[in-house]
């Protein structure tokens, strides 16, 4: 296992995994405003950001919401493009555990969650950007490369999920900063 400055072990990789992948650079908000925009009216950039382990670029983030306005109380949408490859089964697996780790507990809905991601989200490879889109009535939209892949319905995941990225116990402090479009303090 490699172990990340500071003693943290690449747990927090599972981060790689998650919904939206993009392109880099300037592409990379507009595809994912494009893929938002459809699932999600007026959707514009709140923030964005990239994840790094040492020297690796695992991925880069973007979140849209709403007129570019941030708030936990409404739809949003969560873009990652992957710069390695990584199997559906590893990103289903950390999922659960960080959604574990922030205080979900319930384990039938956890294992429920879990097959119904390993029934959508695919192997993903450099290049691929997924999407998720958690709307109005509280389901979590999946897209990979702009077409959806599949739907979660029980509105509980999106918060939980919501929690992984947005939450203050985010393994990614830095990246929650940059996604949420707030300065460093």
């Amino acid at each position: 296992m490699i172990k990340l400055i500071g003693g943290n072990t690449l747990t927090k990789y599972w981060l790689i995994i998650s919904l939206s992948l993009a392109t880099a650079g300037t592409g990379t908000a507009l595809t994912d405003l494009r893929t938002a925009g459809h699932a999600l009216p007026g959707a514009e950039l709140v923030g964005e950001g990239r994840s790094k382990i040492l020297f690796w670029h695992v991925f880069d983030a973007t979140l849209h919401a709403p007129h570019g306005s941030w708030s936990d109380e409404q739809p949003f949408a969560l873009s990652l493009a992957f710069h390695h490859d990584l199997n559906s089964e590893r990103i289903v697996e950390k999922s659960i555990e960080q959604m574990r780790r922030l205080g979900a507990d319930h384990e039938t809905r956890l294992a429920l969650w879990s097959r119904e991601m390993a029934s959508i989200l695919p192997d993903v490879d450099l290049g691929t950007m997924i999407t998720g889109v958690v709307g109005e009535d509280g389901h979590t939209r999946l897209f990979e490369n702009g077409k959806p892949i599949g739907v979660l319905h029980d509105g509980e995941f999106g918060k939980r999920f919501l929690d992984v990225w947005q939450g203050e116990q985010a393994s990614l402090p830095t990246l929650r900063t940059q996604l949420l479009g707030e300065t460093a303090s």
